[in-house]
């Protein structure tokens, strides 16, 4: 029986700042053998970053142009078509693997997990940073490492794994500028049950910027709402109720994220979520902002410019 191959797919957009990072803790991986490749499918239109991950192609890694500004669900669709290995694991410019990431995902591959995610943390650089960990429980609560392995609906893009015969079966990430991964997951689902791997580690790179956090954070919103309207079919997302219940659904949000930071039972996540609290909820102001532009662009059909890029 052959060794099972992974590859690892980058999308990329002006990732200077942080790509080397990306590839540094994949050539660390204690499953390295195992990477039949690394592909970097790269969009950035500042000349630099694209120049300078062409100087690092190897045998290992790969560079593909895929335009510029290219969404990342249609770069990700682009690497896996383009790969090799077994198994594809995804991974964001912005984020970098724990030393054990596929060797825990190729463990649990083994053992006949086809499709999941692992979980999420806060580098040690950004540790200190109030900004990074508004981010980090707004964001991704859900994957913040507690708990053990379980069926999950949803896993996050930047952390993701997939048997490559069964993401052919389908057309890949859905090409929207977000929630193309619990589109995705949703999809995948009706083939094979997700895993969430809380042992599969993914340091991410937060902003630290505020404005752009809050940006993000809107952007986030809008695209939240769309998500749900097309993929649930609740009374809660026609009509007038989003306006009416939002009070409660972004109540039940604030309330959920704690919880689950209690759940943690790290003390630094404690501290850290009372530290972050006035950025987050500036943050939820900017992501409820969003949510109801997502409303009322549903409503007049505007919405049909997020899959436009």
């Amino acid at each position: 029986m052959k060794d099972t191959t992974v590859s690892v797919i980058i999308p990329s957009y002006n990732s200077i700042s942080t790509i080397d990072e990306t590839i540094a803790g994949i050539r660390r991986q204690t499953a390295i053998k195992s990477v039949l490749e690394i592909v970097i499918v790269d969009s950035s239109d500042d000349q630099i970053t694209h120049e300078h991950l062409k100087s690092q192609e190897d045998g290992l890694i790969r560079v593909i142009r895929s335009g510029y500004r290219v969404m990342p669900a249609i770069q990700r669709n682009i690497g896996a078509k383009e790969s090799k290995g077994d198994v594809l694991c995804f991974i964001d410019s912005d984020a970098f693997p724990h030393p054990d990431w596929i060797g825990n995902i190729l463990d649990a591959y083994r053992r006949g997990y086809r499709i999941g995610g692992g979980s999420y943390q806060v580098p040690d650089q950004q540790r200190k940073s109030r900004v990074a960990y508004a981010q980090y429980f707004i964001e991704f609560s859900q994957f913040i490492g507690y708990g053990s392995e379980g069926k999950v609906s949803i896993v996050a893009s930047c952390n993701i794994f997939c048997e490559r015969e069964l993401f052919m079966k389908d057309t890949g990430f859905p090409e929207i500028r977000a929630s193309e991964d619990s589109l995705f997951c949703l999809k995948m689902g009706k083939y094979e049950t997700l895993r969430y791997l809380p042992q599969a580690v993914v340091y991410h790179i937060f902003r630290e910027n505020p404005g752009h956090f809050l940006s993000n954070q809107q952007m986030l919103g809008k695209y939240i709402f769309v998500f749900r309207r097309k993929s649930f079919d609740s009374f809660y997302y026609r009509g007038i109720f989003p306006y009416l219940l939002f009070p409660a659904f972004i109540s039940f949000k604030f309330f959920r994220i704690f919880i689950r930071v209690l759940r943690t039972r790290k003390s630094h996540n404690l501290k850290y979520f009372f530290l972050s609290f006035p950025l987050m909820i500036k943050g939820l102001v900017a992501w409820s902002k969003g949510f109801l532009e997502g409303v009322r662009e549903y409503k007049t059909g505007k919405h049909e410019i997020l899959t436009a890029g």
